[in-house]
């Protein structure tokens, strides 16, 4: 074989290698993902994203998205996104609690945005839903920017989008938000559809829209996961408990109201085991600068101690209080569930 030869075959060879990942990929849903059982997909759709968490916030936009300027030192609210010098929040919003599961679906070519959203608010409606904001156009143009930055999490884009489009801004935009009321909580819909602008599909996809599928079931928290006896295992085992359910006010070491039996729990714990002492360490996630999260972190492991001795005559000596802000992550800071792991309280034992 000549040397012309043999270059023309691994050109060939190459060509393949590149185009071959999307085309065996494309059509199948990523690992470990699924439909939300209420609500189906529009037809031969497929899912590029997903991710489940069994509770945790959710942001639902109720009207359209607003782009502001930051002013200097200005400290975003929860519920807007950075965007170079500008923030980006929705005008009405309402702040949810449950099991939240979001899916990103790549739709077939050449459905447009309405015939999909059509589909979509036809079947909620038949299910039960009320529609409770709809929206397309410029007013709801950049909710996959805010969406993209305030929920971020893993989509496959070797499925045909690259990640351009799903942070800039969308063709033929539409958006609903739609609640059902059900006797063991209610549930939450948020819907986007778009068509991607020509800079940001890949070129063997064609002309595909993306669905944004988020769903919130209200429900109560579990409750008992912090208990005395989950700590005693934890802290004989590891030498530390990881506590969730302390929780402050926005932007502040102020202990809200229904942190009030977890910390009752810390209290049982030491006032059972009356050798015992704590390091109580704040966490945060990476959200905002290191001395930002660490300052925060510190004011609000503070609370906790002063809170304990205060309110449960927790001898001081006993309690020790400090805060590493992002930097002993327990999981990933890019998805909400990976954050809102990250965002705890640690007890560790005092040995010495």
């Amino acid at each position: 074989m000549s040397k012309k030869s043999i270059i023309f075959l691994m050109l060939i060879f190459l060509l393949f290698s590149l185009i071959l990942p999307g085309a065996i990929f494309a059509g199948e849903d990523v690992e470990g993902s699924s439909d939300h059982p209420l609500i189906s997909r529009f037809q031969d759709s497929y899912i590029i994203g997903y991710e489940s968490v069994s509770y945790d916030e959710y942001i639902i936009a109720l009207d359209g998205i607003i782009t502001e300027a930051v002013q200097e030192g200005e400290t975003t609210a929860e519920h807007e996104v950075i965007r170079g010098s500008n923030k980006r929040f929705p005008a009405e919003h309402e702040k949810l609690e449950g099991v939240i599961t979001k899916i990103t679906y790549l739709a077939p070519e050449d459905r447009s945005s309405l015939e999909i959203f059509r589909n979509y608010e036809m079947e909620l409606q038949n299910a039960g839903f009320e529609i409770i904001y709809q929206s397309s156009g410029d007013e709801i143009r950049h909710y996959g920017d805010w969406h993209g930055r305030k929920y971020p999490y893993e989509l496959d884009f070797s499925r045909g989008y690259s990640r351009h489009t799903y942070l800039d801004a969308p063709e033929n935009p539409r958006y609903l938000a739609a609640k059902l009321d059900r006797a063991e909580g209610d549930i939450y819909l948020a819907l986007f559809v778009h068509t991607a602008n020509r800079f940001a599909m890949a070129p063997s996809t064609g002309a595909k829209a993306k669905i944004q599928l988020d769903v919130v079931e209200l429900a109560p928290m579990e409750e008992g996961l912090v208990s005395v006896e989950n700590m005693e295992d934890d802290l004989s085992r590891t030498g530390k408990a990881a506590i969730y359910g302390i929780n402050f006010e926005f932007d502040s070491s102020q202990i809200l109201a229904d942190s009030h039996d977890v910390l009752a729990e810390i209290a049982k714990l030491l006032l059972e085991n009356p050798e015992l002492r704590l390091y109580v360490v704040g966490h945060t996630d990476d959200l905002g600068s290191l001395q930002y999260n660490r300052n925060l972190s510190e004011r609000r492991a503070e609370s906790v101690v002063d809170f304990l001795i205060d309110n449960h005559d927790i001898a001081s000596d006993r309690l020790i209080s400090a805060g590493v802000g992002p930097l002993a992550p327990e999981s990933t800071n890019k998805t909400e569930s990976g954050r809102a792991l990250n965002r705890r309280v640690v007890l560790v034992e005092i040995t010495e």
